[in-house]
């Protein structure tokens, strides 16, 4: 098998070296923390994925049924989310254009949390990760007559805890989030979209935007400090010449202090 560098799997930001690893990804590789103070690597091989720790060890060899070549976002994986020791994956899936979101046990198959799409409504999950020694995970449904969200489901350690708006959520757990997302591209700020972090203490910030190939289209801020708290950053849907991007799903950067976190948003023309 080729070798591939670790910097096209998007490591380079989070090691302080480069290594070669013995396999060949097609799709990106991701780095999520499975539990507190522990990453793994997923990446798509051939018609299967894979779960690596943090030393490539592999721990884990799964597909996603039918859902397998319509997932549109990994999100990310977790040992365990529900008690019976099995490591589950939560997902987004295009459907026929459409967006749905699942959490799947790997070892049955098993469908625990599922909002699928219909005329009215696409969803999104916007927040996932640990907080202390549970997971935690926020779905949000973009209310397609409205053309913005119009609640959000907040799961922790495999309890839904609430339903919120979206205006609460981004103020109660989000650490980076956009909104409205999809946004539709625009000029003198009548359009395009919020980008919002929450910091927990002073620091310096980075904020990137790239495409789905990783190529950076737009720097909107550059190594400046900012207070704790929630900050906003307007972004209206265009590239470093100032130019309209085209539809299509880009991924946000926040480098806080020097560590990396990413979501990702949807233009739609």
């Amino acid at each position: 098998m080729k070798k591939i560098c670790v910097a096209m799997l998007l490591l380079c930001s989070v090691f302080a070296y480069t290594q070669q690893l013995e396999m060949t990804v097609s799709g990106q590789a991701t780095l999520f923390e499975s539990a507190p103070n522990q990453r793994w690597l997923i990446g798509k091989i051939g018609n299967q994925y894979k779960i690596y720790e943090e030393d490539f060890t592999e721990v884990a060899t799964f597909d996603l049924g039918i859902h397998q070549n319509d997932v549109s976002w990994l999100y990310g994986a977790a040992r365990d989310f529900d008690g019976d020791d099995n490591i589950e994956v939560l997902y987004q899936a295009n459907i026929d254009g459409n967006y749905s979101v699942f959490l799947r046990d790997i070892s049955t198959g098993q469908i625990q949390v599922q909002y699928s799409e219909n005329s009215s409504f696409w969803y999104y999950c916007f927040c996932y990760g640990y907080l202390g020694n549970e997971w935690i995970f926020v779905i949000s449904r973009y209310n397609m007559s409205l053309y913005n969200y119009d609640v959000s489901y907040v799961y922790r350690s495999g309890v839904q805890v609430s339903d919120i708006g979206d205006t609460e959520h981004s103020n109660i757990l989000s650490s980076l989030l956009n909104y409205p997302n999809p946004f539709i591209y625009g000029t003198n700020g009548n359009s395009g979209t919020t980008i919002e972090f929450s910091l927990n203490e002073s620091s310096f910030i980075v904020l990137k935007i790239f495409n789905v190939k990783d190529q950076l289209v737009k720097e909107l801020i550059s190594d400046q400090i900012f207070d704790k708290g929630i900050h906003t950053v307007f972004w209206n849907g265009s590239n470093k010449h100032g130019s309209p991007l085209p539809s299509g799903v880009y991924i946000y950067k926040l480098q806080v202090n020097g560590k990396i976190q990413l979501n990702k948003t949807l233009i739609l023309k």
